[in-house]
C-alpha cells in the first residue's frame, strides 16, 4: 500500500515539475493567441492606392448603426506627394455601418484614389476602383469637385479645411 502511495506522490511531483516548466509557456501561448485575435483578426484594414499633390493626412472615422462619428473611432495616415500605397486599421467591420473619409487637410488640395480595399480576415473584401464603386460615396462638406478619370482614378478636390465623404457599408 505504501508503494502505491509513494508512486502517486512521485507522479504528482513529476506533474508539478512539468507544470512549473511548461505552465508559463502554455499561459504565454494562450495570451499571444488572444492578443493576435484581438489586434488582427477582429480588425478591418483599409489599403489605399492613391497619390496627392501635397503632403496629406487622411483620416478615416467609423461608426456603428445609430451612432455619431467621434475622434475615439478614428485612424489616420499621412501620405507624401507621389506616394502610392498606404494603409490603416479600423475596428471590427461587422460592427461598422458607415465610414467617413477625410481625404486631405489642405484647403485647396487634390488626392487621387486608384483603389480602396477594405478587408478583414474571414470576410469578403470591399473593393472600390470603378466609377460605380466610387459613386457609392456621399459628399460631405468642403468638397470642391469629385470626378473619375479612367487613366488616373477617383479625383477629389477639397474646398476647405475639413473635406469629407461618407460610405455606407452593406449589411
Amino acid at each position: 500500500m505504501s508503494n502505491n502511495k509513494e508512486t502517486a506522490q512521485r507522479i504528482l511531483q513529476t506533474c508539478l515539475q512539468i507544470w512549473h516548466k511548461a505552465g508559463a509557456v502554455i499561459i504565454l501561448s494562450l495570451l499571444t493567441i488572444f492578443i493576435y485575435n484581438a489586434l488582427f483578426l477582429n480588425r478591418a484594414h483599409i489599403e489605399l492606392d492613391c497619390t496627392s499633390d501635397h503632403t496629406a493626412t487622411i483620416e478615416v472615422y467609423w461608426t456603428e448603426p445609430g451612432k455619431d462619428f467621434s475622434k475615439d473611432k478614428m485612424s489616420r495616415v499621412q501620405i507624401q506627394p507621389n506616394e502610392t500605397r498606404t494603409g490603416l486599421f479600423l475596428h471590427d467591420i461587422r460592427e461598422i455601418s458607415r465610414i467617413r473619409f477625410d481625404p486631405t487637410n489642405q484647403v485647396d488640395g487634390m488626392i487621387i484614389f486608384r483603389k480602396i480595399t477594405i478587408s478583414q480576415p474571414g470576410m469578403r473584401p470591399i473593393v472600390l476602383e470603378t466609377p460605380e464603386d466610387f459613386a457609392q460615396f456621399e459628399e460631405g462638406t468642403d468638397i470642391a469637385a469629385v470626378s473619375f478619370v479612367p487613366e488616373l482614378g477617383w479625383i477629389v478636390h477639397s474646398a476647405g479645411k475639413n473635406p469629407y465623404l461618407y460610405l455606407t457599408l452593406p449589411p
